[in-house]
């Protein structure tokens, strides 16, 4: 799995192509806890999603679906205007 993310390091037209502002609306939800992908990895997303909300779960490493699934299916919900389960 690294090698995909390696690989893309090596494509300079991807790194350095200006591909604008996205403006889908756009939910981020990251676990506070991650080791590998710290919380800090998302500041400044604003500045590429014109539409972004960000949610970070407490007590939560990477796998957040899998750490907190409840919690992640009501944010979803939430986004989605989606009435409760």
């Amino acid at each position: 799995m690294l090698n995909y993310y390696r690989a893309n390091f090596w494509q300079p037209e991807l790194t350095s192509q200006n591909w604008g502002m996205l403006t889908t609306p756009t939910l981020l939800i990251w676990g506070e806890d991650d080791v590998a992908l710290g919380k800090e990895l998302t500041y400044g997303t604003e500045a590429y999603v014109a539409d972004l909300t960000v949610r970070y779960i407490p007590q939560c490493g990477h796998w957040v679906q899998q750490e907190k699934p409840d919690l992640v299916n009501q944010y979803m919900r939430e986004f989605l205007q989606l009435p409760p389960a």
